[in-house]
């Protein structure tokens, strides 16, 4: 007879491929921003099971810890203008910094906040 019974299953994060690039010192948000915000806002609508990590890349040029500290209010103006446009708190989590490419570049390609989904815990009460 049978003795052991399995079922795998394999779970496909969906991608969010959006990022938001920044002028050299910038981190106001363009008004060409806009249609990325509606992009992450809907893909949240679409995935109520996701929360989105917010993340910030820098480039290399210039002193590091302000490059950091750059990176981060980036990061938290998206999230502030996710919120604005209705986006949960809880659903919105700035996640730290990329690290920095060696090159010594100044590029607004090099500049940007990106967003990793990730499951929400599931919390369970008996």
């Amino acid at each position: 007879g049978i003795t052991t019974v399995t079922n795998a299953t394999t779970l496909i994060t969906p991608e969010l491929s959006t990022r938001i690039y920044f002028p050299f010192g910038v981190t106001d948000l363009q008004p060409t921003d806009l249609e990325k915000l509606i992009e992450v806002q809907s893909f949240l609508e679409m995935h109520p099971d996701y929360d989105i990590n917010i993340f910030a890349k820098n480039d290399n040029f210039g002193n590091q810890m302000i490059n950091d500290r750059l990176g981060e209010k980036r990061a938290q103006t998206v999230r502030n203008s996710l919120l604005k446009r209705g986006v949960k708190a809880n659903r919105l989590h700035i996640s730290g910094i990329i690290a920095t490419s060696t090159q010594s570049t100044s590029n607004q390609m090099s500049r940007w906040v990106e967003f990793q989904p990730t499951l929400r815990q599931a919390i369970f009460q008996p």
